[in-house]
């Protein structure tokens, strides 16, 4: 680790002196602590679109870069039996952007890819270890009702691939996202070939992972003036191999469907609104999240409540899981353009993970949400610096605050870390 921040700084250093100091508004927060960002043609809520107000580069004619960037953080997780299933540096990088056909960027191809092997981590462990090294050791810690549950679910689906840990090492980068963009008629555009996943003022807290992808076809309805709505969109895609988030290596999967989700946003005033039904494999949820702006409390300058509900019970190989409902409250402060707090208590409801469709990670509480998040009641906090052009300072924290009936393999959560972001200084030179 001391390697690491040595390098850090010095990197930190040169950006300073290259760059100088430049007040510019803190970007705002991700739930993965970052500028990860939705493809460029996106209205995602979690989108922090860099090339706004900002003059056309060398370029940004056939190019949009929305993120390009690297981070190096420390994780601490540790499960309610106390033992630490993430205690390792890790690296992440991300480009997302897209490749603009005509002048105004009606046809487009757009990408995302990012470092991680697996659905909803992009981070990838590269100092002291990786999470599989924890797993044989995992056992000791847990309570016996909780390896009764998974003796049952390992009984129930033998071929799992996951009871002996997820491959989490190594500097591989995938395009998670790849598909092409087109908008013929004013208003409305069609996306076909790997996605993100719509979250609405969701977050992924309550939806999926910021990381998660989909490979499938979208239609965008935005057209505020004509309709009640400020934006209509339908998704019918596939929602599998969550061990492959590189595109090429599943295109197949754009021949299935598992997964629709239709989704309306309302924007009036301060407030911003999203509803949306998803359907997933045999689940039906429903999703709704209501954002604020509040400068006049001072303390917080944003609020957001945002809820769901699964409506129906699931069966997977034999075993039968109820239906269940959660919420998320979070409250957010910008100060001095260059910091920005957030903090919040969430609680999802222990069967989330039935959207993975594997009993064992449902038995262990690993869902698909925010990895920062997955299952249980936390309070959680988190924030992010701009020391100089580009380079930004983040940590989040949260911890299981209530009593709860199951062992919960994200109890308490510690990251710090720092993002280099070189899409920034991109545009400050004037080529993007």
């Amino acid at each position: 680790m001391r390697k690491v921040f040595l390098i850090s700084g010095c990197l930190l250093c040169f950006v300073q002196l290259q760059f100088g100091q430049e007040p510019v508004a803190a970007q705002p927060l991700t739930g993965d602590n970052s500028a990860n960002q939705a493809p460029a043609d996106s209205n995602n809520s979690t989108t922090n679109n860099t090339t706004n107000n900002v003059s056309e580069g060398l370029l940004s004619r056939w190019l949009d870069i929305n993120t390009f960037s690297a981070s190096l953080r420390y994780r601490s997780t540790e499960n309610s039996g106390g033992f630490h299933t993430f205690q390792f540096g890790q690296h992440r990088e991300l480009l997302d952007g897209r490749f603009k056909f005509d002048k105004e960027g009606k046809y487009s191809l757009n990408f995302h890819g990012s470092s991680g092997r697996y659905f909803n981590w992009a981070f990838a462990d590269a100092i002291d270890g990786q999470f599989t090294d924890g797993v044989p050791h995992a056992g000791a810690y847990r309570p016996f009702s909780e390896t009764l549950l998974i003796i049952q679910a390992l009984k129930a689906d033998p071929t799992s691939p996951y009871p002996t840990g997820i491959a989490s090492r190594g500097a591989y980068f995938y395009f998670r996202q790849f598909y092409l963009s087109a908008s013929p008629i004013k208003n409305v555009a069609f996306q076909y070939g790997g996605l993100g996943i719509e979250h609405g003022e969701n977050t992924e807290a309550t939806s999926f992972d910021d990381d998660g992808y989909i490979s499938g076809a979208r239609v965008r309805i935005t057209d505020p003036d004509h309709l009640f709505f400020t934006e209509i969109d339908g998704t019918w895609a596939d929602l599998a191999h969550a061990l492959t988030p590189n595109f090429f290596a599943r295109g197949d999967d754009l021949g299935q469907v598992n997964y629709q989700q239709y989704m309306v946003r309302k924007k009036f005033g301060r407030f911003s609104t999203s509803a949306d039904f998803t359907s997933l494999r045999k689940t039906s949820t429903m999703r709704e999240a209501v954002k604020i702006k509040v400068p006049e409390l001072h303390i917080i300058d944003t609020a957001r409540l945002e809820l769901y509900q699964r409506l129906n019970a699931v069966s997977y190989y034999g075993l039968t899981y109820a239906g269940g409902s959660g919420f998320a409250f979070t409250g957010s402060k910008t100060i001095d353009k260059r910091l920005t707090l957030e903090g919040g208590y969430d609680h999802v409801d222990h069967y989330y993970g039935v959207y993975t469709g594997d009993p064992f990670l449902i038995a262990v509480g690993f869902s698909w949400n925010g990895d920062s998040f997955m299952v249980g009641s936390k309070a959680f906090a988190r924030g992010k610096l701009k020391v100089a052009p580009g380079v930004y300072f983040f940590g989040f924290f949260s911890h299981e605050v209530s009593p709860y009936q199951f062992f919960i393999t994200n109890h308490a959560t510690a990251e710090g870390g720092i993002t280099f972001d070189m899409a920034d200084l991109m545009h400050r030179g004037h080529l993007l």
